[in-house]
């Protein structure tokens, strides 16, 4: 990595601007970040722009979360194994597709599978 930064100047760059991101992360100096913004647009790195511009679309949300010291793991740690249980069990039901003609065509109930326990 230290030989492609030494001999590209963008690669150096951007580099040092991902490291300049990821340290508001973890010590939480969102302070820092208009400044950084401003460094990223003038820049030429088209890349780290567009990443820039998105953090601009929610800059209030992005603020926030370098700043606000509580955590949410446990909470999105549930929620996201929730979302998972649920789309494993849409996935597994059956999806019958729509009637092509203009009438509706019912199935018969018998024409569903049953879940063990239900008759």
């Amino acid at each position: 990595m230290e030989r492609l930064r030494q001999l590209h100047p963008e690669i150096d760059l951007a580099y040092l601007l991902v490291q300049q991101f990821l340290q508001m992360v973890r010590t939480r100096t969102g302070e820092r970040l208009d400044a950084w913004l401003e460094v990223v647009a003038s820049s030429s790195l088209t890349d780290l722009q567009s990443f820039a511009n998105g953090v601009l679309e929610d800059k209030e949300a992005v603020f926030a979360g370098l700043t606000r010291e509580e955590s949410h793991g446990p909470t999105e740690g549930h929620i996201t194994r929730r979302q998972h249980h649920e789309t494993q069990h849409v996935r597994s039901c059956p999806v019958r597709s729509a009637p092509t003609s203009g009438s509706l065509s019912f199935q018969k109930e018998e024409d569903y599978p049953r879940h063990k326990g239900r008759s």
